[in-house]
C-alpha cells in the first residue's frame, strides 16, 4: 500500500461502523446481554465507542452507557515508548463490578494493547465479562 492510497472513504467507515453495531447488538442480545457498558481505550477506541453506542441507541432507544481508558501506565513497552508518557483521562462514570463491558479500539494487531486494558480495567473493578470490539484486525499471524 502507498502512503497516499485511500483505502476506505468515509462512507465505507460510516457502513462498517453501522454494521459492526448492527452485529455487535445482535451478538449481545443473543447472550442476554441488554444493557452493556462500553469502554473506549484512548485514542482511537474511545471516538469508536461512542459512535457505536450512539448507533445502538438510536437503533433500540436504549441508554448504552460509555467511558473512557487510558492504559499508557498498563502497557509493558511504556518506557520504550517515551521517557514521558502521555496519560490521558480515564472517565469510567458507572461502577464495573459484575458488569458486562464491551471493550472498545481501533485497531487489533498483537492483542498487548488489549491485554494492558484489562490489567486497566481491574482497577476500577470486576467485570462478569468482557466483550471485544474492534474495526481493524491487522492479522497478527499465529506462530
Amino acid at each position: 500500500m502507498k502512503p497516499t492510497e485511500i483505502v476506505a472513504t468515509a462512507a465505507d467507515i460510516e457502513a462498517a461502523l453501522a454494521r459492526m453495531s448492527a452485529v455487535l447488538q445482535a451478538k449481545l442480545t443473543q447472550r442476554g446481554i441488554l444493557d452493556p457498558l462500553m469502554v473506549g481505550i484512548h485514542t482511537g477506541g474511545v471516538y469508536l465507542a461512542q459512535r457505536i453506542r450512539s448507533k445502538i441507541n438510536m437503533r433500540e432507544g436504549g441508554a448504552v452507557q460509555s467511558g473512557s481508558l487510558d492504559i499508557t501506565l498498563y502497557r509493558d513497552d511504556w518506557s520504550l515508548i517515551s521517557q514521558n508518557p502521555i496519560v490521558r483521562k480515564t472517565d469510567i462514570g458507572f461502577s464495573l463490578e459484575q458488569q458486562r463491558v464491551v471493550l472498545v479500539d481501533d485497531v487489533i494487531f498483537t492483542g498487548r494493547t488489549i491485554r494492558a486494558a484489562m490489567d486497566a480495567l481491574m482497577d476500577y473493578g470486576r467485570p462478569d465479562s468482557i466483550q471485544l470490539a474492534v474495526l481493524v484486525d491487522r492479522g497478527h499471524p499465529l506462530a
